[in-house]
């Protein structure tokens, strides 16, 4: 069966690594091939799961927000001082 122009009863390798994620946005074919992965893999899962957090993660830290926080503290901190004197 096809929607959309992609064909649902073929896995393929972005629903594949969701359905080893665990996620929800995946066929039955896409589980199928995750399951014989596995058997071929076991460790997988895993490496899956903690290569899924890890852009979340760099993204967190290395966001903007983030950074600028201790700067303007800092900026702030520094304006003070330079205006006691």
């Amino acid at each position: 069966m096809t929607f959309s122009g992609f064909d649902v009863t073929r896995p393929a390798v972005a629903r594949v690594y969701d359905a080893l994620a665990s996620g929800r946005d995946n066929y039955a074919t896409d589980r199928d091939e995750a399951e014989r992965l596995l058997e071929i893999c076991p460790q997988l899962r895993g490496a899956v799961r903690k290569n899924r957090g890890l852009p979340r993660a760099r993204r967190h830290l290395g966001s903007p927000a983030r950074r600028s926080v201790p700067l303007v503290a800092v900026t702030a901190a520094a304006e003070e001082q330079s205006t006691a004197r």
